[in-house]
């Protein structure tokens, strides 16, 4: 009996070594390939959507100034009147 579950327990130990240098394996796989999506998204960013994100901000604040001026010659308007 005390000989099965030694045997038993070997095993477990074994496969569990398996199991923990499967994942390690696995997460080294993954983490490239991650980090790598990650470079790739940063580049993007930083090239092509940074021209985009410029020209929406420019296009908010020349609103926002057409607003205001708009406002500006309502109230004249209405002095003048």
């Amino acid at each position: 009996m005390r000989n099965s579950i030694d045997i038993l327990k070997a095993e477990t130990e074994k496969q569990a070594g398996s199991h923990a240098a499967l994942a390690q394996s696995m997460k080294r796989e993954l983490d490239g390939a991650t980090n790598e999506m990650l470079a790739k998204h940063v580049h993007h960013k930083r090239t092509s959507q940074a021209a985009i994100d410029k020209a929406f901000k420019t296009l908010i604040a020349q609103e926002s100034f057409v607003g205001k001026a708009s406002s500006f010659t309502e109230i004249v308007a209405l002095v003048v009147a």
